[in-house]
């Protein structure tokens, strides 16, 4: 699913990048937007211990293309 339309993310550990460019934006989608499409969705939410579920790179690319086996 992750599409082009969309901002590429950094694929910096933590998304450190994206927190400095737009905090309030960033820590929005992680609060609400991803719980809330994984449950919509019905999957777990992103694990970064698994590298599984549904996170920022199940919509977004990451610099160089899908990460995470999305």
């Amino acid at each position: 699913m992750p599409t082009a339309a969309l901002p590429r993310l950094s694929g910096a550990l933590l998304l450190g990048p994206e927190f400095d460019r737009a905090p309030e934006t960033t820590r929005l989608k992680l609060d609400r937007l991803v719980p809330e499409m994984s449950a919509a969705l019905g999957v777990k939410p992103f694990s970064i211990i698994t590298r599984t579920g549904f996170g920022c790179y199940s919509c977004h690319l990451g610099p160089n293309g899908a990460m995470f086996g999305n």
